[in-house]
């Protein structure tokens, strides 16, 4: 086999594939049940039945090469089996039957063509005898090849909501640790009164959300706002990085026993919060100021952070949008983190070449939310909070703060 041409993952890179597209797509292989996933955007599914696999080979080839930069590789998957990282540029890989190693058409097992940022995808499913496309170049080119004769179902653009929801936001993400502003507008969500608990773990406590056997350092009932502000001022809770594995002291808000907010050395628990989900072909910074900007107050304060993909705390970035226009802004303050050297060891092939130009394409490539540790926080003038990440919101946007004009779907 030609070892530039199709490079085999790792283990590891093949479990973290399949881990982002049992999430993302809700894969649950059936020989009776179909679709066997959920796309989260845009999508078309073709009948295969009676298309032959030496025209979809070509017509597969061709469009993947017009979708992709020089260098760039894609990722080739076949469940349960190796996955590779190709270049559409370089010859196929054949089997001794002389179709592709993973088959433009599955021939008894799921094979997908996926972009790496998982931005448009050739998904195969083997009983069904269909192949579902997802992301608009891809679709609109196969739709204009007309390789496919016989569509099965589409799906469009959907945007649902889940409120009375929480989130953990991590102090360094907030400027200036402004955690105590934070717990103000939250507070301001609720009326008074509020019980106050502050918490301290015993030395020997391991456990770090079981607070029964914590120690109370103050407890009271709160009835107006001069008192929590007399409490907070004087309240010193120190920070933690994000990355420590235990933290010493919570701040507990509750009402009529339900918890509003926690605050820890580490994060700030936000109660009441509501996700959004968006399915659509655009990128996951696109669908999150699309969804962000309508309802801002400006000006918005922006923090990224790219501790998946970068070594050291040099990797959280405020900026302040003073219209819609991220994308100028973006370009200007993080182009230049694409020069770091480390931008390579998180979700990328061994061999990978970094693309030549840095554009901001390029940075919504290299720095994936889906990576851990990747986030994304905005703030406007009016205490509303946005947030995107792979853990904190389970990839799903979440509103928190002053978002009570949010219209729920």
């Amino acid at each position: 086999m030609n070892s530039w041409s199709w490079i085999p993952m790792t283990g590891a890179e093949d479990e973290q594939v399949w881990n982002v597209i049992c999430r993302q797509f809700h894969f649950s292989p059936s020989t009776t049940e179909f679709p066997s996933f959920q796309v989260p955007h845009s999508f078309v599914t073709y009948s295969t039945r009676d298309v032959k696999w030496k025209e979809i080979e070509t017509v597969l080839s061709h469009i993947l090469i017009t979708l992709t930069d020089e260098g760039e590789r894609i990722m080739a998957l076949d469940w349960n089996h190796q996955g590779y990282w190709i270049d559409p540029r370089q010859p196929f890989e054949r089997d001794e039957e002389g179709t592709w190693i993973i088959p433009a058409l599955p021939d008894g097992d799921y094979n997908f063509f996926i972009a790496r940022d998982f931005q448009w995808g050739y998904l195969g499913h083997p009983w069904e005898q269909s192949v579902t496309l997802f992301g608009e170049n891809l679709m609109t080119a196969f739709e204009e090849s007309g390789v496919f004769p016989d569509v099965i179902r589409r799906g469009e653009r959907q945007m649902t909501f889940q409120p009375n929801e929480s989130v953990n936001v991590y102090r360094q993400l907030l400027p200036r640790d402004d955690w105590k502003e934070l717990v103000r507008i939250q507070l301001n969500q609720y009326s008074y009164p509020f019980e106050i608990k502050l918490l301290e773990r015993p030395r020997n406590t391991k456990q770090q959300h079981d607070y029964e056997e914590w120690g109370v350092a103050s407890h009271f009932i709160a009835t107006e706002t001069i008192q929590m502000e007399r409490f907070l001022e004087g309240l010193t809770i120190p920070p933690m990085d994000m990355l420590s594995e235990e933290f010493d002291t919570v701040l507990r808000i509750r009402k009529q026993g339900q918890d509003i907010v926690l605050v820890s050395n580490q994060e700030v628990t936000m109660h009441g919060v509501i996700y959004e989900e968006l399915k659509d072909s655009g990128t996951e910074y696109e669908n999150f100021f699309d969804a962000i900007l309508p309802h801002a107050t400006f000006p918005l304060e922006v923090v990224f952070c790219g501790r998946g993909t970068l070594d050291d705390e040099d990797s959280i970035h405020a900026m302040t949008l003073n219209d819609t226009n991220w994308q100028a802004v973006f370009e200007d303050r993080l182009l230049h983190l694409l020069n770091r050297k480390e931008i390579t060891s998180g979700f990328l092939p061994t061999n990978y070449s970094k693309p030549s130009q840095r554009t901001l394409e390029n940075f919504m490539t290299e720095f994936m939310l889906i990576i851990p540790y990747n986030f994304i926080l905005t703030r406007d003038a009016t205490g509303r909070f946005g947030m995107f990440d792979h853990f904190c919101t389970n990839e799903k946007i979440a509103h928190f703060g002053n978002i009570d004009d949010i219209q729920h779907a």
